[in-house]
């Protein structure tokens, strides 16, 4: 080896050791983990509306089935009074009677959420997208508590709007409690007058499949 070549090599030494290579730690490396999304990205439930719950077909009589070729759409809860006015009976102005004028009530979902109202028509109204269905009813069965309004079985008379109740061709009222109009307390002098009798049900809307 030269003379030369002996000086050199202190001066590479020293370079070669200036030079880092990239090592593995265990311990860093066990910390860590494939990325996690933050809180914001995780995906959230959502509180289920009417269209997105769980739908089962009540189990009814005969006489308040919904003709087939239409499925179940949403379920709702209704809560709030049936508005009775004292007038005359058909056919025998002498006698009085309650008469329904018309219910108000608010609906709410499976988790309890106002999501509706329900009143004279009788039109119920799907408060998220301003749909609207009016019915008429076709049905009517007494129900297996006779102090309540009877169930009844409702078509479509007439639908507004794009959304929900925009499609709705059968409604059914079951579950009902309360709501009856008293047998007492209408006659001449309380001609006109109106009471409102608190009650509650289930309403359950259908749609052409």
């Amino acid at each position: 080896m030269s003379k030369k070549s002996l000086l050199l090599m202190p001066i590479a030494l020293s370079m070669l050791a200036a030079i880092s290579y990239p090592t593995t730690n265990a311990a860093a490396t066990a910390e860590v983990s494939p990325l996690q999304p933050t809180a914001s990205a995780i995906p959230v439930a959502q509180s289920p509306t009417p269209n997105d719950a769980n739908k089962k077909l009540p189990d009814v009589p005969a006489k308040l089935k919904v003709p087939a070729g239409n499925a179940l759409t949403s379920q709702m809860s209704a809560k709030g009074v049936q508005i009775y006015v004292c007038q005359p009976k058909t056919g025998d102005r002498t006698q009085f009677e309650w008469t329904l004028k018309a219910p108000e009530a608010d609906l709410f979902n499976a988790s309890g959420a106002l999501v509706g109202k329900h009143y004279g028509g009788p039109t119920w109204e799907y408060t998220k997208d301003k749909s609207k269905v009016v019915g008429e009813v076709k049905e009517r069965l007494d129900s297996p508590d006779r102090t309540t309004i009877p169930w009844v079985l409702l078509s479509a008379k007439s639908n507004e709007g794009n959304g929900l109740f925009s499609k709705v061709t059968y409604i059914q009222r079951l579950n009902t409690k309360g709501g009856k109009a008293p047998a007492t307390g209408c006659d001449s002098s309380k001609q006109n007058t109106t009471i409102r009798v608190d009650y509650t049900a289930d309403y359950y809307f259908f749609a052409a499949q």
